[in-house]
């Protein structure tokens, strides 16, 4: 841009000149309304003029859950007005985009802490502003504020577009999804354990619905309560499966020589399956085999607990997830090898290693099946 590269210059003058320059005190230089970084306005939870509270939340059971999901879903089938969402959201992100970058015009002239300043720096400054914007620095504080508004207004559409298409348990459940299946589910497993001091601003983003806002633990709570409901409630019978990488022996986890035929394997908090199972297959083996730990599928040929959010994902497509809790029983496993050619049942670990073909390097050349039965609650 324009203005960049006539601060480049100026840098590479004021390295030139060094000494016979005094370096100045930015702070005492820079006008006030540039010192504070422009950033995105966040739109979080609490300028929702209809935020629910954790006790409202608690108190729906998991049916009124599930058909506020599928009310988001039939929304969704109207494959035109999904269209024109994602078209309208597009068109405001590049408009809030540019006007944070006419507004960083304003700030790269004061807040760029390598260029240094000069005792005849705000001379120099009035009249850069003046060349590029046909202002001067008395009235660029009510043109910047014009921008900074006109990014207010933006951000205000963009979040209009999730208002008015869910309501306000909706927008709730959208934003708990979102959380789960962005890699945030050991907050929602346990918001207690969340720092609010290292909290970051979160984006998401699913058919043209924006959100853009910074959790609270309060955030992981409602996110819990929801998907706790919605991960136990009855669903029709689905194949499932999941890849998970598993320690030889037991330490902080149980390892696979506690893995038997007819063993509970105990799932309170939430966790994802998938209803793909060449994704559940690459994940275990990149958790498995390839860093040096066997690589288990978890097979549940009927999940009758659970709820399909790929729809909300944050990754809708790719894993295909269903959240769900429970117990599960061991109804076989099998060690599956494509690169030796095994397909071989067993009882348990020591059962395996018994098996007179047998070697150390299965571990690293194939992937343990466990079949599992999800046990009524």
């Amino acid at each position: 841009m324009k203005t960049n590269l006539i601060m480049e210059s100026w840098r590479k003058f004021l390295q030139e000149n060094q000494q016979n320059y005094i370096t100045l005190d930015e702070n005492q230089i820079v006008p006030e309304f540039l010192k504070r970084p422009l950033t995105e306005e966040l739109l979080n939870e609490e300028v929702d003029p209809q935020a629910l509270d954790l006790k409202t939340l608690e108190s729906k059971p998991p049916e009124f859950y599930i058909k506020q999901l599928e009310d988001m879903k039939n929304v969704d089938k109207n494959t035109e007005k999904v269209k024109q969402r994602i078209n309208k959201d597009t068109q405001l992100n590049a408009a809030f985009k540019i006007a944070g970058m006419n507004a960083k015009d304003f700030e790269y002239l004061y807040d760029n802490k390598e260029l240094g300043s000069v005792t005849d720096f705000m001379s120099w400054s009035k009249g850069i502003i003046n060349s590029i914007f046909g202002t001067n620095l008395e009235d660029s504080e009510a043109k910047l504020k014009k921008l900074k508004d006109k990014q207010d207004m933006i951000g205000k559409k963009i979040k209009n577009i999730l208002i008015s298409s869910y309501n306000p348990f909706q927008r709730e459940i959208f934003r708990a999804i979102s959380l789960f299946t962005g890699a945030n589910f050991k907050e929602i497993r346990n918001p207690e354990g969340f720092d609010e001091t290292k909290a970051k601003v979160l984006k998401m983003a699913n058919d043209g619905i924006r959100d853009i806002f910074k959790p609270t633990k309060e955030t992981y709570k409602k996110a819990k309560i929801i998907l706790r409901k919605l991960a136990s409630s009855k669903s029709k019978p689905i194949q499932t499966w999941r890849g998970y990488g598993l320690e030889e022996e037991s330490g902080k986890y149980p390892g696979l020589n506690t893995y038997k035929i007819g063993g509970i394997i105990d799932v309170p908090n939430l966790s994802s399956f998938s209803i793909d199972k060449k994704i559940a297959e690459d994940f275990a083996i990149e958790n498995g085999p390839e860093t040096g730990r066997w690589g288990i599928l978890f097979y549940v040929p009927k999940t009758i607990r659970g709820v399909d959010v790929d729809f909300l994902s944050q990754y809708e497509g790719a894993e295909r997830e269903i959240i769900t809790l429970g117990k599960f029983k061991i109804k076989k496993m099998t060690y599956i090898s494509q690169e030796l050619n095994l397909n071989i049942p067993f009882n348990g670990l020591q059962d395996l290693k018994k098996k007179p073909e047998y070697s150390e390097e299965w571990k690293d050349k194939g992937i343990v099946e466990v079949t599992m039965e999800m046990l009524k609650q």
